[in-house]
């Protein structure tokens, strides 16, 4: 595998904010891609509706938009396949991922036999290492590397933190994740530092990023109010 050429078609699963923003930025970045999702929401997109306001955005799909598509067949040929749906979460801020389990079983016959599935939903510790050995056994032609691909993405600034991020953090079997040269070619193109670590502490990079943003809110929010209550400032 070591001296082929990698294929610069990438699909892309799932239409919500996170797969919009990756299928639009890899698309502008020279890759030819399809995006993969709900037919009414990639009939929208497809007529230049979208379903979120992201700084930047509009504009690089103006340009270079991904194929959208509410097919998953269209992933047929594409050699890298990211699957970035957006975790829902319930009443009780429990992650529910029925809908993202639903959408990588209609994608499963048309993922590539010997290429690289990667996903960015945020998940459970545990749940990538699980979801690797279910596609094999629902699949047994199925040889791609399964990665975890850590996503910091800030709502608001969406397109410039995934064009130019501080680092990209990459989950695989082991802390050695070995060379896969669609998986490098792709990830070399954003110029910055590469962490490779195994799928759970990757998962667990993506929980802490979370908490530290929730508690970074909680601290500020908590430090206004005691300048409203006191006559303090924080300026």
């Amino acid at each position: 595998r070591a001296g082929r050429i990698v294929s610069k078609r990438v699909g892309v699963v799932g239409l919500s904010h996170l797969g919009l923003v990756a299928s639009a930025c890899l698309s502008s970045m020279g890759f030819e891609v399809v995006a993969v999702g709900e037919p009414a929401l990639a009939a929208d997109l497809a007529a230049g509706k979208l379903p979120v306001h992201e700084p930047g955005l509009e504009d690089l799909l103006s340009r270079r938009p991904p194929a959208f598509t509410g097919d998953h067949a269209a992933l047929k040929g594409a050699e890298v396949v990211i699957v970035a749906l957006d975790t829902a979460t319930d009443t009780e801020n429990r992650a529910d991922l029925s809908a993202l389990e639903r959408h990588i079983d209609l994608a499963l016959p048309w993922l590539p036999a010997d290429g690289v599935v990667a996903l960015m939903s945020q998940v459970p510790v545990g749940y990538t290492r699980a979801l690797a050995d279910r596609l094999r056994a629902k699949r047994p032609d199925f040889r791609s590397r399964v990665y975890y691909w850590v996503e910091t993405l800030v709502i608001g600034d969406a397109v410039a933190c995934y064009l130019e991020p501080e680092r990209v953090i990459v989950g695989g079997p082991d802390a050695q994740v070995g060379p896969e040269p669609a998986l490098d070619a792709l990830v070399a193109r954003f110029g910055c530092p590469v962490f490779r670590m195994n799928y759970e502490s990757a998962e667990l990079c993506k929980a802490a990023i979370n908490f530290y943003l929730a508690a970074s809110v909680t601290y500020a929010n908590t430090l206004a109010d005691l300048c409203e209550a006191t006559g303090a400032s924080m300026a």
